[in-house]
């Protein structure tokens, strides 16, 4: 059952001794195996991610180009519902590919560089208002403010040797949002606080 946080978050009592996660910037890459921009954007992201601890990128596949070839395997309707939030709330006239959306608050072409590293510079100075707080167990809980609702998702990340693309998602699955979190997750995955409707994501943090 879908449903968001009280529009109030505050530190969590119980969880107060345990470690918060760091916070990453979270970068998402909308890209289709059929965009001829998009591999210059996968190499851009590779290069970032290996030379960044702050970064948390996740690849999302949609399929609007699939007529231009093979259908994209890993596309998946979470994306292209994804993408066009974030089209809409940015005043795009559509979504395109290689595009790339940083904690869901700002966007730029992936394969433009100086462009990329530049949003990265801007979300460094803004630290996202809440934290994941892993316990002993293996649950989570969210702590810090926000005067907004959040849904958490729990993002599957493909791992598939070769892959060009940097945390091809796999499948999302929307989190019941009782306290604490018991994320099921077989392989790797991120669990991510987002406000609603797709809106700037608040808070971020692998599983495993």
């Amino acid at each position: 059952m879908k449903r968001a946080f009280a529009a109030l978050i505050t530190l969590i009592a119980s969880a107060a001794a345990l470690p918060a996660v760091a916070q990453p910037i979270v970068v998402e890459v909308f890209a289709n195996q059929n965009c001829a921009a998009c591999p210059k954007a996968h190499a851009n992201m590779a290069k970032i991610d290996a030379a960044r601890d702050d970064v948390l990128i996740l690849t999302w596949s949609v399929d609007y180009w699939d007529y231009l070839g093979a259908p994209d395997p890993m596309a998946l309707p979470e994306a292209n519902a994804r993408q066009a939030a974030y089209a809409e709330r940015f005043g795009l006239r559509g979504p395109y590919t290689p595009q790339t959306v940083y904690d869901g608050a700002v966007q730029c072409p992936g394969n433009k560089i100086r462009q990329v590293n530049r949003q990265l510079e801007r979300r460094a100075k803004t630290p996202l208002p809440l934290s994941f707080v892993s316990g002993e167990d293996g649950t989570f809980t969210l702590s810090g403010e926000t005067d907004a609702a959040v849904d958490v998702r729990l993002i599957h990340i493909a791992d598939i040797p070769g892959m060009p693309m940097v945390n091809p998602v796999l499948a999302v699955d929307t989190m019941d949002t009782d306290l604490p979190l018991a994320p099921t997750c077989e392989g790797r995955c991120v669990l991510v606080a987002q406000a609603p409707g797709y809106g700037e994501i608040k808070a971020a943090a692998w599983v495993q």
